[in-house]
């Protein structure tokens, strides 16, 4: 079952002050190096939008599909491997329309919300060893491909 939210419970204090200390990073980046600073303004209000549209959807209807986030994360990062950008001697970026990210920052927050669900699901069974192996090999593959970028500290 869906719940609806009320526009005057939203949090908007919360997405102002997200705004500003993204302002503020932009800032410290622009005084280093203003080429960049463009890009970054791009990628707050694409940030800050994706956010507040996310944020309206119940986590709880969105932990329904927890295969497919475990899945979508793979895929990410499977295209990584594939099509993804070096840059200093490592290829961790996807570029796609022009927006640069990194699906293995994206893959932890949908590893989080994939095992939420995994362990809630199994809750009676959590200290059986086929549980534990199981878990442990799902997150082996994304913490494999993670890893073949290679990006030592997200894997860890």
């Amino acid at each position: 079952m869906l719940r609806q939210y009320k526009l005057s419970d939203y949090r908007f204090r919360l997405v102002l002050w997200v705004a500003a200390l993204s302002i503020l990073g932009i800032l410290v980046i622009g005084s280093a190096n203003q080429s960049y600073q463009r890009q970054q303004i791009a990628g707050m209000i694409l940030g800050i939008v994706v956010m507040v549209i996310v944020s309206l959807f119940d986590y709880k209807w969105v932990l329904n599909f927890y295969w497919l986030i475990y899945l979508a994360a793979a895929v990410l990062l499977l295209l990584v491997l594939l099509v993804g950008v070096e840059a200093n001697g490592a290829v961790r970026w996807l570029n796609i329309a022009g927006f640069q990210f990194q699906p293995s920052d994206i893959a932890k927050i949908m590893l989080i919300l994939f095992f939420a669900r995994f362990f809630e699901n199994r809750i009676d069974k959590l200290n059986k060893p086929r549980t534990v192996l199981f878990a442990v090999l799902l997150i082996g593959i994304q913490l494999f491909l993670i890893i073949r970028e290679p990006n030592l500290s997200t894997t860890i």
